[in-house]
């Protein structure tokens, strides 16, 4: 038996509604994804309809016929809503989706629905439904009012809209969501078709509507989007957003301009570079904000650099065309380069500094004089084009106590100090040798390097300071005045380099000169400052201590040995020690003996062991110390004094004169005989020397020795039997030539 045409339908509208409720639930469940949400409200209306519409066509009673209508009528208008809601959010443009545009969009929609359940007391939506009966199907044949057109007009328009967005996705994409568009477009085709001709053909003829059937070809349409085709796995709102987020966010300045230089589009970015909102940039002629050689777009490389608010930005310039080849417009992509200029001038400096520190190098190397080293690194310095001018000077001329300037380049004066800014108006600055000191021994406050700029005025040059510094001793500086406001940390790790070459070079040819020349100073000098805790422990009593010698220990600084005479020496030994002194008593206990005292910068010894100076006596009596030296020049001597007076308050100068011949030398044995002997092998003699270790009887034995030294006794004998048997070589079988 064939079955009735009702039952086919039926069954048809059944499984219509079932495949699309089946995608509202996986669509919902999907709900988190774009676009995923209003698609799940898209298919639940197709069923909705779909399901009604079964149940409608099997009544015939006017009342509920009516009721099942109006229930029917929840699912006519929410469909091409929520159409629109999809194409919006799938397409990422549900920017347009916000809590104000919302209830505009769906005003229509909700008007309708109230409309329909109201209808009895206005027809607006419909003035009359009449119930025919079409092959066992009931159906009604409407006189539809003014607002069922309202809802035809505001349906189709907006479901218009969301297949023109689908259409142009498939090009914006270039053809990327291709399957996925036309699966979409089919799906809504069919029943759009179906409705316009329930609407339009067959009109007051009594007939089966054939949209909700459509459903079912929309149902397999979408299935084939969201199962096979990854509808929203593969989304293009993701692609959208994603892109407008990164041109957005992007750290480039990006603009858009048409055919007639007109700007369509500016970042964030290109805002704030042209310090404009970029809503305010849209529209204006792009030359009304850009300078015209930033945008010569018939450049060949299409690529120019400028300076915009203290910052250097590439500009980079394309052509937009279209598909056919023709162009409509061109894009700008300014970036900012302003880190990458620096470290190529960063990078240029330091390499013309290490090529001009070669040649410094070479100039030192055949300077006999101080002198000749300071005028040969202003000299180099001046020739380079890193710096206006060089002023090279000690440590007195720095602090204003002198005028021994040292002048290059255009950048200064050859004036006095008064006016070494040569008009620049930056004076230049005390040295600060208690802070460089520190730097020199890692004690001082934070991380500042020993070169320092130190900015003048608004529009002044600045001046870069490099010590010149050998170990803790400061010669004095270089001065280069730049016109530069930074300065990198490796150009003043290099100009760091410098300064301890140059402070090197210095110390080499003053102590060439000390061995060398006949003409040395004979200085005099008397501390009397109880801050020295040597002086501090003959105060009040009739305690001699002479200084013996100063010897290099263990590389751990240099340590005196002092002969005590007429004092309690284990008293002195304690009263040193209370003052942080590091003491031993090497020999002898009562009123005499020897102590060996490491010398720390509390000790006025200690600045004198580090310079080139020979001590030829040291004596600390009665709250005075009083040392006769030799030093290679009246400059070092100069140095030596303002040292000790940085230190110590009672430093005085008691006697100066020059002298010929500063050493007297042993018959047969000179200075350049001890060369031979290792560090370790000298200081293994002269300390055993010191502790009269070749006294007969000894006054210290091996062990006695060894343990000063931090060394074991095998090691002590071995030290000194090879330096013994070197300067007996040296003594015995020396070439008479």
């Amino acid at each position: 038996m064939v079955p009735s045409f009702r039952i086919v339908f039926t069954a048809a509208l059944l499984l219509s509604g079932a495949s699309t409720l089946v995608l509202a639930v996986f669509s919902y469940r999907q709900r988190e994804k774009p676009g995923a949400l209003p698609f799940a409200g898209l298919a639940a209306s197709l069923a909705l309809w779909a399901f009604v519409y079964a149940v409608g066509i099997q009544i015939r009673n006017p009342t509920a016929r009516i009721a099942i209508l109006q229930i029917q009528w929840l699912a006519h208008p929410s469909v091409p809503l929520f159409l629109f809601l999809f194409g919006l959010s799938y397409t990422g443009h549900d920017e347009v989706i916000t809590r104000r545009t919302l209830p505009l969009i769906a005003a229509i929609p909700i008007l309708v629905v109230v409309g329909a359940w109201t209808n009895p007391w206005h027809h607006l939506l419909w003035t009359d439904q009449v119930i025919h009966v079409v092959d066992g199907v009931s159906v009604l044949v409407p006189t539809y009012g003014p607002l069922f057109w309202i809802n035809i007009v505001y349906g189709y328009g907006i479901e218009a809209v969301a297949i023109a967005m689908l259409i142009r996705l498939v090009y914006e994409s270039d053809y990327l969501y291709a399957d996925q568009s036309a699966l979409l477009l089919l799906g809504i085709a069919i029943p759009f078709v179906a409705n316009v001709h329930e609407i339009f053909i067959v009109g007051a003829t009594p007939a089966v509507d054939w949209t909700p059937i459509a459903f079912a070809a929309s149902g397999v349409a979408f299935g084939a989007a969201v199962f096979r085709h990854q509808l929203f796995d593969l989304i293009p709102a993701t692609r959208t957003l994603g892109r407008d987020d990164a041109i957005t966010q992007l750290e480039s300045g990006i603009v858009i301009i048409d055919s007639d230089d007109r700007v369509v589009y500016a970042n964030g970015e290109a805002g704030d570079i042209f310090e404009r909102d970029p809503r305010d940039m849209l529209g204006r002629q792009v030359q009304s904000f850009v300078d015209e050689e930033w945008v010569d777009f018939d450049a060949v490389d299409a690529l120019a650099e400028a300076e915009r608010g203290g910052r250097t930005y590439e500009i980079r310039t394309s052509p937009i065309t279209d598909r056919s080849g023709r162009e409509i417009g061109h894009t700008l992509v300014l970036y900012d380069v302003t880190a990458r200029k620096r470290r190529e001038r960063e990078l240029a400096t330091v390499n013309e500094l290490n090529a001009l520190i070669r040649g410094v190098n070479q100039a030192l190397v055949s300077a006999t004089s101080r002198e000749d080293i300071e005028c040969a690194v202003a000299a180099h310095l001046a020739d380079a084009d890193l710096y206006e001018g060089v002023r090279v000077a000690d440590v007195q001329t720095w602090m204003g106590e002198a005028d021994r300037w040292r002048v290059s380049g255009t950048g200064v004066d050859d004036d006095s100090a008064a006016t070494v800014s040569g008009g620049h108006g930056a004076i230049p600055p005390e040295l600060d040798i208690d802070r460089i000191r520190a730097e020199r021994d890692g004690t001082a406050d934070g991380d500042a390097p020993v070169t320092a700029a130190i900015p003048g005025d608004a529009t002044a040059s600045n001046w870069l300071i490099v010590p010149m510094v050998y170990g803790r001793t400061v010669y004095g500086a270089i001065g280069l005045v730049t016109d530069r406001t930074d300065v990198s940390d490796r150009e003043r790790e290099v100009l760091g380099e410098l300064g301890e070459l140059v402070g090197h070079a210095i110390n080499t040819t003053e102590s060439r000169r000390l061995f060398a020349t006949d003409g040395v100073i004979e200085m005099t000098v008397a501390v009397e400052d109880d801050a020295d805790p040597v002086v501090a422990v003959t105060v009040g009593c009739d305690a001699r201590i002479d200084v013996v010698g100063i010897v290099p220990k263990n590389g751990e600084g240099n340590h005196a040995f002092l002969e005590v005479t007429g004092g309690d020496i284990e008293a002195i030994r304690d009263r040193l020690a209370a003052a942080d002194v590091d003491v031993r008593i090497v020999e002898g206990d009562g009123e005499s003996g020897f102590i060996d005292v490491a010398l720390d910068q509390a000790t006025s010894l200690a600045p004198i062991a580090e310079r080139d100076t020979q001590l030829l006596r040291g004596t600390v009596a009665n709250g005075t110390a009083t040392y006769e030296l030799l030093v290679p020049t009246a400059a070092e001597g100069r140095t030596l004094i303002d040292r000790l007076s940085a230190v110590f308050d009672g430093t005085d100068l008691r006697a100066k004169r020059e002298r010929d011949h500063p050493f007297d030398t042993m018959d047969g044995m000179t200075p350049e005989d001890l060369e031979s002997l290792t560090d370790r092998q000298r200081e293994a003699l002269e300390v055993a020397y010191r502790a009269g270790y070749f006294e007969w009887p000894r006054d210290a034995n091996a062990e006695e020795v060894a343990e000063s030294m931090d060394i074991t006794s095998p090691t002590l004998h071995s030290h000194l039997r090879k330096a013994q048997r070197t300067l007996f070589e040296d003594l015995f079988d020396r070439d008479p030539e």
